[in-house]
């Protein structure tokens, strides 16, 4: 079973901005500690080497021809590094690592992180129902928050994806953006960033605060 996160957090400090980098950090390497072939996909810093490994823990530091010009971390310039993560990262991560493995008889669990990684969900679902293999896959995609609701293609990621949440809170704004998502408790506190979106975001019909719903 190989087990794939894609994130923009991860580990590296250029990384780090909440508490989305705990989550993803500790648990891409509890994964790893028990057995578990683990890659983290991440925008990581641009100086540090493409791809580490640590064990049965892969990095794979994506975006780094972007974020050379972007030096004030994570966030910065992120919507051309969402761009470039939905282009490039699913067929490099599908040709590469999961297709030959799904094709040897194994299974893989992905999971998706933020709105940041909606399309590469899309991107990736697309490129193994070509394969034949997606239903060797499990995709899960996560919302931690409401932040960048608008930009989600949700009848789509709906089809491409388990969608998960949080918390009940969550699971109320995303039903009313035409999905039922499962609720898995992330065992972190409400970060500042979620209550920061909640002021500056209007309510739309049915409660939600994206704006798109």
């Amino acid at each position: 079973m190989q087990f794939h996160i894609l994130s923009f957090e991860g580990p590296d400090a250029y990384s780090r901005a909440g508490g989305l980098a705990s989550r993803v950090i500790g648990l891409s390497e509890t994964l790893a500690e028990l057995g578990f072939e683990t890659h983290l996909w991440y925008v990581g810093d641009p100086h540090a080497p493409g791809e580490e490994r640590r064990g049965q823990l892969h990095l794979h530091r994506w975006c780094q021809w972007v974020s050379q010009f972007h030096p004030g971390g994570v966030y910065d310039g992120d919507r051309g590094k969402e761009a470039e993560y939905a282009a490039s990262l699913p067929p490099w991560l599908a040709t590469r690592v999961l297709i030959p493995h799904l094709a040897a008889g194994g299974r893989a669990v992905v999971l998706a992180e933020e709105w940041q990684t909606a399309n590469a969900v899309l991107h990736l679902h697309w490129l193994l129902r070509y394969a034949g293999l997606r239903e060797r896959a499990t995709i899960l995609w996560n919302a931690n928050n409401i932040f960048g609701f608008e930009h989600i293609a949700w009848p789509a990621l709906a089809e491409a994806s388990r969608i998960t949440t949080v918390s009940r809170y969550m699971k109320h704004c995303m039903r009313a953006c035409g999905v039922d998502p499962l609720v898995i408790p992330n065992g972190l506190s409400t970060t500042p960033s979620i209550r920061r979106t909640r002021r500056r975001s209007r309510p739309c019909a049915g409660g939600c605060r994206t704006g798109r719903c």
